[in-house]
């Protein structure tokens, strides 16, 4: 069965601070339904949110998370991945992440963001084999960013064991490549379905986000997204069969979801 995993990018405040006990509540809300896994990241709201988690998290979660380049990539990069991967960040990083998640190991870590033209080198892919076999992870991957549109090679995709990719009505390439890398040992899990949440808004709550948020600017740049009921969504989500993140900033959306999933 596909696996819910709940998302904590917005925990570091890009729609506005959240208070520590509506995450608390959020997460208590996951536990009465049977979510048991979180996806993260070393850079959330600069290694805060990952700090929130481990003191937060019941210890049966599993727990994904990210490891950020020197900086964000472009698309069309035209530097090498060891220029943003240098050797031992990697490790660095994740060991970071352990002593603010509070654990010796999680499930998954994958390289966040991820060039057009990249291929994994020698040397990242010795490093990420030495995380597994150190029981530091269970499994690596690939974070795909925004807008990536293309199929990672075989080469790569023989040599991780998930990836993550963005899936919503602006986002669709998944659709292209979802057997493929099923039938290559590849497990995907699906972020942004409700494209930040823009998806479920009208024209009028468009209208009222404030200044500060985010969003603002994908409106701006795609002034034709489309408001899309939850029920919609969840249908098209749930016939992939892949596993999926839900990012909330309220018990009550949660809980709605679910709700709608069930």
């Amino acid at each position: 069965m596909p696996e819910i995993l709940l998302g904590t990018w917005q925990f570091g405040g890009r729609y506005g601070q959240m208070p520590l006990d509506v995450i608390s509540d959020i997460i208590a809300v996951a536990c009465d339904n049977g979510i048991r896994k979180v996806d993260t990241a070393n850079v959330y709201g600069s290694g805060e949110v990952e700090s929130v988690l481990g003191r937060l998290l019941p210890k049966d979660f599993s727990i994904l998370t990210k490891v950020p380049a020197i900086e964000k990539p472009l698309l069309n990069e035209s530097k090498s991945i060891t220029s943003f991967f240098p050797p031992g960040r990697i490790t660095t990083h994740l060991q970071e992440s352990l002593t603010r998640l509070q654990r010796d190991t999680v499930e998954t870590v994958l390289l966040h963001n991820w060039a057009r033209d990249w291929q994994l080198t020698e040397e990242i892919t010795k490093e990420l084999n030495y995380l597994k076999s150190a029981g530091l992870v269970s499994k690596v991957g690939i974070s795909i960013p925004n807008g990536f549109q293309r199929r990672l090679s075989k080469d790569i995709v023989s040599k991780i064991d998930t990836i993550e990719i963005p899936f919503n009505q602006v986002e669709r390439q998944i659709l292209k490549d979802l057997t493929w890398y099923k039938e290559n040992g590849v497990k995907v899990i699906l972020r942004s379905i409700f494209l930040h949440g823009i998806s479920l808004k009208n024209i009028s709550q468009r209208s009222a986000l404030i200044s500060t948020d985010f969003r603002l600017s994908i409106i701006r740049k795609r002034p034709n997204i489309t408001f899309k009921d939850i029920n919609r969504i969840i249908k098209e989500v749930n016939s992939l069969e892949v596993d999926f993140i839900l990012g909330v900033t309220k018990p009550s959306q949660l809980i709605e979801l679910i709700s709608y999933i069930k």
